[in-house]
């Protein structure tokens, strides 16, 4: 039976960790574990989904060991979580936003991403993102990043 509120169905929840690296060695390790609940809800054409998360210290992972926590500091740039709302209109086109951020620094990122169908092969679409803030690559994961890409993609994402 599927949760409703405020005419929006609660699709999906999910509860998982993820680890993310760019797998270099000490100076330029880049690397972070967290937990998170992932709650996504739709309504008609519009969908959202709400992800929080808790980093878990390097201390966790290497309890023997005098190092100290890498990236101790990832989560001022990335935040606690993100929000992202997502529109799919009856041609194909899809249009999302996601908003990351922390409020004890206001520091985050706001992304906007558009994709239609071609029309030489369905599968194929053409897609176009715009991105503000921090977090755009792990090893860039503190620097102010503004940066706008245009490319194909081989599926839509949702």
């Amino acid at each position: 039976t599927a949760i409703s509120v405020a005419g929006w169905r609660v699709a999906r929840i999910d509860f998982g960790f993820a680890h993310h690296s760019n797998g270099r060695e000490e100076g330029e390790s880049r690397s972070w574990n967290r937990f998170f609940l992932d709650l996504r809800a739709d309504r008609g054409p519009w969908w959202t989904s709400i992800r929080p998360w808790w980093r878990i210290p390097e201390s966790v992972f290497k309890a023997n060991s005098r190092s100290k926590d890498d990236n101790s500091d990832i989560g001022t740039f990335y935040g606690y979580g993100e929000w992202r709302v997502g529109h799919v209109a009856s041609g194909g086109t899809s249009a999302t936003a996601m908003l990351r951020l922390n409020p004890s620094s206001s520091k985050g990122a706001i992304q906007f991403d558009l994709s239609t169908p071609t029309s030489f092969n369905p599968s194929l679409r053409w897609y176009l993102q715009g991105f503000g803030g921090y977090g755009d690559s792990l090893a860039d994961y503190n620097r102010l990043i503004r940066r706008v890409s245009v490319g194909l993609m081989f599926s839509d994402w949702y």
